[in-house]
């Protein structure tokens, strides 16, 4: 009777392992959605212009087998004015970018990514007004995946204006479903 029962127990714990790792196996190799938030860093002419800002976004990432991803990203960043006449500027926008992890034993998880965009930048004016350009961006960095859907990164992001470009270093930490 015992010997009957630990058998059905061994079964079902097996049975469960190998429920649990095709589980874990279809959750590596399926979509994931993310939410992020954080703060951005101005560079160069834009950064003289504006202050400390403020950067949220969400992606969609999908397997291109093994070693690569394809991540979606949305974003979207406040700055605030610290040139007179200028009240705030905003950046609104996306990027295709393709992800590298990078295989380690570690708890962190890094990885670099780099892709292609198209952002909606715009500066408003004390009192009213506002000017607008819609423009190719590119960005690169790098992160960390922390347990299983936690994620921290760092990027640079260029917006490519005629003759000019807007810079800035979102820092965040975000979320993945």
């Amino acid at each position: 009777m015992i010997r009957t029962v630990l058998r059905g127990l061994a079964a079902s714990a097996a049975l469960l392992l190998v429920v649990t790792a095709s589980a874990n196996a279809q959750m590596a190799g399926s979509s994931r959605f993310g939410l992020s938030a954080g703060v951005a860093l101005p560079m160069g002419d834009f950064g003289d212009a504006v202050g400390l800002g403020i950067h949220v976004g969400g992606h969609i990432q999908m397997p291109l087998g093994d070693k690569l991803k394809l991540r979606l990203n949305g974003d979207f960043g406040t700055y605030g004015g610290d040139v007179p006449g200028l009240d705030n500027a905003t950046l609104l926008g996306g990027v295709a970018n393709l992800v590298m992890p990078i295989t380690t034993t570690s708890a962190l998880k890094p990885y670099f990514f780099g892709g292609l965009g198209f952002y909606q930048t715009k500066a408003n004016a004390v009192g009213g007004g506002s000017s607008d350009s819609s423009d190719l961006a590119f960005n690169v960095g790098g992160g960390y995946d922390w347990g299983k859907n936690f994620f921290t990164e760092i990027r640079f992001l260029s917006i490519q204006s005629d003759g000019s470009s807007t810079n800035t270093l979102p820092v965040t930490i975000g979320i993945r479903f």
